[in-house]
């Protein structure tokens, strides 16, 4: 096989079934060896912590000599070994392998087994997961309150003009340096209201009224 054969398998392939476990175990024995490190023996969660951040520092630094992509924070360890799906990314195993690889051999190889590290990593997982479901439910509830909410407005027509603005690009409207202006005058005039504000989009809801006002003002004094 040749060379660019071999990345393009790293970079894109999936460890082979019979091999998942293996590979996990190896997760669980790198875990075990850094908590030791460490000074932290029982704390094998701090010890993947520590796993996932060597994986992210070696492969950061090596992945454009070798052109194995790198691990990222968006990969995920717990994820990849838990999650039942058995879809362990080559470029995971390849890195722990060159992490890993003089104190434990190959993770596709690695027969020992540590049903104690599983347990506790794989609880980890669960509750994280059971947390993240959680959180999906609670977004799928929130923007469903959110567009019944923009469609009783629309329906109202009291804000028929912002409505009318969907799409447009706003540069098209308001002309960036007036909008640097606005901006200037926005935060220096009200500068404590703009603190009280509880996120940057009360803040532009305020700026928008605000900028209506004007252009009320400015209509009454041309008419």
């Amino acid at each position: 096989m040749e060379n660019w054969e071999v990345i393009e398998l790293c970079n894109q392939g999936i460890i082979k079934r019979e091999r998942v476990k293996n590979v996990i175990h190896y997760v669980c024995r790198a875990a075990i060896y850094e908590a030791e490190l460490s000074g932290q023996p029982e704390n094998v969660i701090a010890g993947l912590d520590r796993v996932y951040s060597q994986l992210i520092q070696f492969s950061a630094q090596n992945t454009h000599n070798i052109g194995v992509k790198a691990v990222t924070h968006n990969d995920s360890l717990l994820k990849y070994c838990f999650n039942q799906h058995n879809e362990i990314p080559v470029y995971i195993v390849f890195w722990l392998y060159y992490v890993y690889g003089n104190l434990f051999g190959s993770p596709a190889k690695y027969t020992e087994r540590h049903y104690d590290v599983y347990s506790i990593l794989q609880c980890k997982y669960i509750k994280y997961y059971r947390l993240v479901k959680a959180g999906d439910k609670e977004d799928v509830k929130y923007r469903k309150n959110i567009r019944r909410l923009i469609c009783k407005m629309y329906r109202s027509g009291e804000y028929s003009k912002v409505f009318e603005l969907y799409n447009v690009p706003l540069f098209d409207i308001v002309a960036e340096k007036e909008l640097d202006n606005i901006s200037l005058l926005f935060s220096e005039l009200f500068e404590k209201e703009l603190d009280l504000a509880v996120d940057d989009s009360q803040a532009a809801a305020i700026g928008y009224i605000v900028g209506r006002l004007q252009g009320l003002s400015a209509a009454v004094k041309t008419a």
